[in-house]
């Protein structure tokens, strides 16, 4: 009913009747203000850092997918791992161009506790690579192992990268000029394997 037919009606309307109880009790927002004991989930957590600006925890990791993966991207234990990032030029910004100049690099570095790498390769290993269709139909998808899995499944470590940067013995992996890529979690877990000796592997 509009306010005209409320009025036919001999009702007298008045602008507060629109508006809810709870709404009129509520206080102004100059009246609100915010507990500075008050815990949120959201708050930043302050990081340690050293005067050269780097984390002093953790490790830096060269990470992201490589050309077989039918995706992009794809996030594991909370880390995201990239086709490649794009880098602002700083020195060539123009704030009258339409589009920033970038730098685009394949994958990225990221800095990762030994705690959070252990997260990341287990969730790794629980997900695998489905394809479907075949040619230039051919797709696939990341799934995880605890919908179950079938024949022609491939390990998802099968198309990412995951290194420690300090244990790279190959400096153009981190040119990351999108033509040279480290090799992939699946192939050196296997070459880890084949050089272990009995003593190691039993260690």
């Amino acid at each position: 009913m509009t306010h005209a037919e409320y009025e036919d009606f001999g009702g007298t309307f008045k602008e507060e009747d629109s508006i809810p109880s709870a709404a009129k009790q509520a206080p102004k927002p100059a009246d609100i203000k915010p507990d500075p004991n008050a815990v949120n989930e959201y708050d930043i957590t302050p990081t340690i850092m050293r005067d050269d600006g780097a984390e002093v925890e953790g490790e830096d990791f060269l990470i992201g997918v490589l050309k077989t993966s039918p995706v992009y991207f794809v996030t594991m234990g909370g880390v995201c791992f990239p086709s490649h990032t794009a880098y602002p030029l700083k020195e060539k910004r123009d704030p009258d161009a339409l589009e920033t100049e970038r730098a685009y690099r394949t994958g990225e570095i990221i800095r990762m506790t030994s705690e959070r790498a252990a997260k990341v390769r287990a969730a790794i290993k629980s997900h695998v690579v489905r394809w479907s269709g075949s040619g230039d139909a051919k797709t696939g998808k990341v799934y995880s192992t605890s919908r179950g899995t079938v024949h022609g499944d491939e390990p998802l470590a099968c198309h990412l990268y995951m290194v420690r940067v300090s244990d790279i013995k190959e400096p153009i992996w981190l040119a990351r000029n999108g033509d040279i890529f480290p090799p992939s979690m699946y192939e050196m877990a296997r070459e880890a394997a084949q050089t272990q000796t009995p003593e190691t592997a039993t260690a």
